[in-house]
């Protein structure tokens, strides 16, 4: 029984496996047959559908406007925070990256911005925010080799939490200053458009 069962599923899978190869082969030997098909029927439907394209995408930037316009980041979760940490900076002008959940060594979005790198660590916390965040992003600016560190928050920062900051050269920001943050950097945008 248990044999028949396992012949079973692998004629399964190999149907699974060749339909698709099936498919394209007839779909070939059908417009090889009937070439007329080909300029008649599947270039005016794929122009109409290029056509929609610039449409589509215009409605998509308009809907994520609308929600980006909307966001209320206190009530987000943490993912979604960060996210909206990354956009905020890509509609300066970053490239922005977030990245895995796990294994990121303290950084949740990468951007980089005229080749001046930056990492941030975003905390969508209610109570102040301590040096746990600011030691893990000052390890993840050096992992990343980033020239620039922050924790972004919507909470405050403790005091020893700003006294490390202030030491190890990491800024301490909300997400409402993250669209400054280019004028905050200028000296290092500066610096890696003019080296001396």
């Amino acid at each position: 029984m248990g044999r028949r069962r396992g012949d079973d599923l692998a004629m399964l899978g190999l149907i699974i496996l060749a339909a698709p190869i099936l498919a394209a082969v007839w779909i070939i030997k059908f417009l090889y047959a009937h070439p007329w098909v080909f300029w008649v029927v599947i270039v005016p439907v794929s122009l109409l559908v290029l056509a929609q394209v610039p449409k589509w995408e215009k409605e998509r930037k308009r809907k994520a406007d609308l929600l980006f316009a909307n966001a209320k980041p206190a009530q987000m979760g943490p993912i979604e925070y960060e996210n909206y940490c990354a956009e905020v900076l890509r509609r300066d002008g970053w490239h922005t990256e977030t990245t895995p959940a796990s294994g990121d060594q303290g950084v949740d979005v990468v951007a980089t911005l005229q080749g001046v790198k930056a990492v941030l660590q975003c905390k969508r916390y209610n109570k102040p925010v301590g040096n746990r965040a600011v030691q893990e992003i000052n390890a993840g600016k050096a992992y990343y080799r980033a020239q620039i560190a922050a924790v972004v928050s919507t909470a405050p920062y403790t005091p020893s939490a700003q006294a490390l900051a202030k030491r190890c050269g990491v800024l301490l920001l909300s997400h409402r200053d993250l669209p400054d943050l280019r004028r905050q950097i200028a000296k290092d945008l500066d610096a890696a458009t003019n080296p001396s």
